[in-house]
């Protein structure tokens, strides 16, 4: 049984990376992750606000690591692990990006995630305005760092198969659908906002299928899924679905590192199960599947849909 696999021209021994997460913070956790089979590990995000100004001591307190101390982090990682270890940069603007975007190449990364995240800021601001800071982003760091790059983005774009046309004439090599944000909110009594970070659930991998599912076809970037990997049965249907990883996170934080490996065997099991010798093979014969996804979300359906669940309450 051949798990192995490609992503952003690394090779992989198996398709699940530990996404960007708190599990990174430990050299020992990752070590771990890469004993339970972990194919590859991606770096929690060094944000803006850590690079672009001086900050606080009591700004500081909001970061795990300085810059300097993620950079050391890196080098440590890459001491102790085998597998590919990605960096993570979450940016907005141009500016130190591009220098630190080579400083975690020269520390040794295998790859850099671009982590974005763009609100409109001002009234002006047309979805042009703003997915063009995004290209030209990643048309900057491609000219000056020669890694792989890929381009974790929200759910909220406009035209999505065109912004990933885009951002492949970009210069990215992978795409990661999609990043996940910390949704505010009320407590009526105090007239507070109120902010949690919640884990993912498998319900939010639903939305990932269906654009993988359209991508696959329209873009030779690698497409990684990254929420609602929950099961096995999660890795599958993102698999056959057109992504050539899946980045697990919450379930990881709730059941443990060693969580790798139930995922890699339910993997395997269902790969056998179905005759398949390998992952890319899956991935290659199930075209019905997306062609069935297409037809499942399309108006049609959603009429049927509505006007079944009428029928059944009479």
């Amino acid at each position: 049984m051949k798990l192995s696999t490609k992503y952003l021209g690394l090779d992989l021994k198996n398709p699940i990376i530990a996404g960007a997460s708190p599990l990174s913070f430990s050299v020992s956790t990752a070590v771990r992750l890469e004993q339970a089979g972990a194919a590859a590990i991606v770096m929690h995000s060094l944000f803006e606000e850590q690079i672009d100004r001086q900050i606080t001591q009591n700004e500081r307190s909001n970061f795990q690591y300085t810059p300097e101390q993620y950079v050391q982090l890196l080098r440590s990682l890459k001491k102790e692990l085998s597998i590919p270890v990605i960096a993570s940069l979450n940016s907005v603007r141009e500016g130190a990006w591009v220098r630190y975007a080579q400083y975690l190449q020269d520390a040794g990364a295998d790859a850099l995630e671009i982590n974005l995240y763009f609100l409109p800021r001002t009234d002006t601001d047309s979805s042009s305005i703003v997915e063009q800071r995004a290209f030209q982003i990643i048309r900057l760091v491609r000219q000056f760092v020669s890694i792989p790059i890929s381009v974790k983005i929200s759910p909220w774009i406009t035209s999505l198969p065109q912004f990933t046309q885009r951002m492949e004439e970009a210069g990215a090599s992978g795409l990661v659908l999609f990043n996940r944000f910390i949704q505010p909110d009320i407590d009526i009594e105090t007239f507070k906002t109120v902010t949690r970070l919640d884990l993912s659930t498998p319900d939010a991998l639903l939305l990932r299928l269906h654009w993988l599912a359209a991508l696959y076809s329209r873009t030779r970037m690698d497409l990684s899924a990254s929420g609602g990997i929950h099961s096995a049965q999660d890795v599958v249907k993102a698999i056959v679905s057109g992504a050539t990883s899946v980045q697990c996170v919450s379930a990881l934080l709730q059941n443990g590192p060693d969580y790798v490996k139930t995922l890699l065997d339910g993997l395997s099991e269902w790969l056998e199960r179905h005759n398949f010798s390998s992952v890319d093979e899956a991935r290659e014969n199930v075209d019905s599947l997306r062609k069935d996804a297409d037809k499942a979300s399309g108006r049609d359906n959603y009429i049927r849909m509505i006007h079944s669940w009428e029928q059944s309450k009479e």
